[in-house]
């Protein structure tokens, strides 16, 4: 990266090489692996802030076209990135109603293994294909 005349590094968004070398991240479809830096910077907080998984953001369809997605791709991924446990939705905008509002995310966690309640989550996701009939 080129330093400015400021001597400061233009804006970028950290991936942490966790990230990067995990299943969830290299399981992702390509649309889905370039939006995801959009979502990660949008907290505006450092990575290792506190409240950086906590923060609520929001990210607009509209936003998404303007970076080169149609509505179709970006809808499928936010989906993927959901069903990966990289993102959550926490509040549900739309198009109808008086609000006309905005879908809000938080950053999730889901996709590390080594965190608590991880196994507890395998043994469940195992069971759930299995007949528990007798």
């Amino acid at each position: 990266m080129a330093i400015r005349k400021n001597g400061r590094l233009p804006p970028f968004v950290a991936m942490t090489w966790k990230l990067l070398n995990s299943d969830a991240y290299k399981g992702l479809s390509c649309p889905a692996a370039k939006i995801l830096p959009y979502f990660l910077g949008k907290p505006k907080r450092p990575l290792t802030d506190p409240e950086y998984y906590t923060v609520e953001f929001k990210f607009s369809y509209p936003e998404g076209v303007r970076l080169g997605f149609a509505k179709s791709t970006f809808a499928k991924c936010i989906r993927e990135l959901h069903d990966r446990g990289l993102i959550r939705k926490v509040k549900h905008g739309g198009l109808r109603g008086n609000g006309k509002g905005y879908n809000f995310f938080v950053l999730s966690r889901q996709w590390e293994p080594d965190r608590q309640g991880a196994p507890l989550e395998k043994i469940q996701e195992h069971l759930k294909g299995k007949n528990r009939s007798p």
